[in-house]
């Protein structure tokens, strides 16, 4: 368009416009004249060229604004009969049936019926329209033989669908246990607690919630302890039971028909002295028997029917332990498996140890198995749901999945990661699947047949520490962090094993699982057979400067028992030997793998009375005359001093 062109006609009337103006031709007449000035030409500076580009528009900025948070809340209706007419007694059936049959030949009542039919047939129609995400071509098992369980409908992903975040606003707390309503899945109750290393503040709120998984906004109810939850559990037979364990040790038992209060709660002096970190649900026959662990080492079993005392109170400690100083064990996570055994307990300690704990068993401690391994609290334990000879376990940096009759090492172990591992449990519908959360707010998702030396699927969640997990029926989990924030994750089918928003059979899975378990087992059978041939066949040089020593009384002989693998352990004494001449037995020190193989023993009869180990010996001088028999007996068989 040519600006020089643009014209407009104004149209106003004349007397508008005022009084002509008058123009004449004049003399020229000088108003200023201004000499050039030298001085002012020295201070002129040429500027430099600048490009800059100018909008003819006006300038405009973009703002962004959130609406008006819509609070909803949940209200039940109850219908009665009504809108009969005045005349009509809605206590007599019979003159009921003769007014409504009186209605139905009615020629209106049959007009505004097919007005009525005509949207709603229109709306059924659209709920069964065309599923644009049908598959109509599933995979065939000509090119996968595992096809209805490794079908991918596409990349492997953990979607985040909401987050639920803690109403309390005035101190930060962690959601540090989560639990799903048993039957559908659609309600789940979190506890929220601030951590063991922090003082509980005064005014901070104990409320913890349980949350409708559609509506994230109001939570659907509230529970009141008396003091911050640490775990809680919903009772599986009845769903509106709720028990949970407490910071300052108590057990508080919840109907969710009665309220936000507590039903029962248990007395201080008769529970736990630490917070309550887990709680488990255990075979009854009422179903209304439950056990509580904490870091005191007790181990408490409980009935909700009477909380004033508990039925059963085990102390777990290290005594006989040749691993750990003696003390009592600092219990953290705690997993029960009915499929497993009714009186088994599986218990993860803040000594890195996994114990393996028996209710019916006659040992003292009742402690079967233990298994070692971590370097740190073991902050999950969980048996396999499809496997349960097999378990999981994360603790420090590393997931361990371990056997019950293989303890010394674990059968698979994951890379050590960068960032600590602070949970972890098994898939409910893939027996391969197992999910792990991490210090530094990240989600992994693990699948054995795909991959053992790094997750599948990694997904942050939180700028912050991750501390509590739990999934439902393997399609969704739920993820706590130290902010109080819950996520609501869905996994997509491939990881779940869902086809068409349908659980589908997991058989040929569990066999390749249970394969490759097998073929672990045996390789490390193999190795430890290995290893013990070679410890026998070793040379039978004995290095006294890497043992220490204990001496024991029995039967009038006096043992010396070389334990290389206990280096940490200081040199002790249980007993002295009397004066008189006795004879003794001297083994060769063993790695802790082959402790339990046969080794050559030298036997050394004191019969120089000139050399006696006298009652008031101290450990240096008891140390120095080994020191001198195995100087004496280097390289032989036996020999007469």
């Amino acid at each position: 368009m040519d600006i020089y062109n643009i014209e407009h006609i104004y149209k106003k009337q004349r007397r508008r416009f005022g009084r002509h103006y008058e123009f004449e031709d004049t003399d020229i007449i000088t108003l200023t004249d201004i000499k050039p000035n030298d001085m002012l030409n020295s201070l002129y500076i040429e500027r430099t060229p600048i490009h800059r580009g100018v909008q003819i528009t006006k300038e405009k900025s973009e703002h962004e604004v959130n609406t008006e948070t819509r609070q909803y809340h949940s209200q039940g209706m109850l219908h009665l009969e009504g809108g009969w007419p005045k005349d009509v007694n809605i206590n007599d059936i019979d003159f009921k049936k003769r007014y409504q049959k009186k209605v139905e030949n009615d020629e209106k009542y049959h007009r505004v019926l097919q007005n009525l039919a005509e949207p709603m047939v229109h709306n059924l129609a659209q709920n069964n329209s065309l599923d644009v995400y049908e598959a109509y071509f599933p995979p065939s098992e000509k090119y996968n033989q595992y096809a209805n369980v490794m079908w991918r409908t596409g990349t492997s992903s953990a979607t985040v669908l909401t987050v639920f975040k803690d109403p309390c606003c005035k101190y930060k707390r962690t959601a540090s246990s989560i639990s799903w309503y048993p039957s559908d899945y659609k309600k789940i109750a979190v506890a929220y607690c601030t951590p063991q290393s922090q003082d509980v503040p005064e005014g901070m709120d104990m409320d913890s919630f349980i949350w409708d998984v559609n509506n994230p906004n109001t939570p659907e109810m509230q529970l009141l302890p008396t003091s911050p939850l640490c775990c809680l559990e919903y009772n599986p037979k009845d769903t509106s039971c709720i028990v949970a364990g407490a910071y300052n040790g108590t057990l508080f038992y919840f109907d969710t028909r009665r309220g936000s209060q507590s039903v029962d709660y248990s007395h201080m002096d008769k529970s736990h002295n630490d917070p309550v970190y887990d709680v488990q649900w255990i075979q009854s026959k009422q179903g209304t028997e439950f056990a509580s662990i904490s870091t005191d080492g007790l181990l408490l079993i409980w009935d909700v029917r009477n909380l004033g005392e508990p039925i059963e109170r085990n102390v777990l400690d290290t005594k006989g332990s040749k691993h750990l100083p003696e003390g009592t064990l600092g219990l953290i996570s705690l997993d029960y498996n009915t499929q497993y055994s009714t009186s088994k307990f599986l218990i993860g300690t803040e000594q890195g140890v996994i114990s393996s704990w028996n209710r019916k068993s006659k040992k003292k401690d009742k402690i079967e198995r233990s298994y070692h391994g971590h370097h740190g609290t073991i902050y999950s334990v969980q048996r396999n749901p499809f496997l349960t000879r097999f378990f999981l376990s994360i603790g420090d940096w590393t997931a361990r999945v371990w056997m019950d009759e293989i303890w010394k090492q674990p059968l698979i172990e994951t890379r050590y990661n960068d960032s600590y591992l602070t949970g972890g449990c098994w898939s409910p519908s893939r027996p391969g699947v197992f999910f792990t959360t991490r210090m530094d707010g990240t989600l992994d998702v693990w699948d054995f047949l795909h991959n053992h030396n790094k997750p599948l699927v990694s997904v942050g969640l939180s700028d912050t520490g991750l501390y509590s997990i739990r999934p439902s029926n393997g399609k969704y989990l739920a993820v706590g962090d130290a902010l109080g924030n819950v996520s609501f994750v869905e996994l997509s089918d491939d990881l779940c094993n869902f086809m068409n928003g349908e659980g589908q059979s997991s058989s040929e899975e569990k066999d390749a699982i249970m394969k490759m378990f097998e073929r672990e087992m045996k390789r490390e059978k193999v190795l430890e057979a290995q290893k013990k041939k070679e410890d026998v066949e070793a040379p039978t040089s004995i290095s006294v400067n890497d043992a220490f020593f204990e001496t024991t009384v029995v039967d009038n002989e006096y043992m010396y028992e070389s334990e290389a693998a206990d280096l940490l352990r200081p040199p002790t004494v249980t007993s002295r030997p009397s004066s008189a001449s006795r004879s003794g037995t001297i083994s060769r020190p063993q790695s802790a793998s082959s402790r339990a193989s046969s080794s050559v023993s030298l036997y050394v009869s004191r019969i120089d009375q000139n050399v006696e180990i006298q009652d008031d010996v101290d450990e240096e001088e008891l140390k120095r005359i080994t020191q001198e028999f195995f100087e004496e007996i280097n390289g032989q068989d036996e020999i007469k001093v």
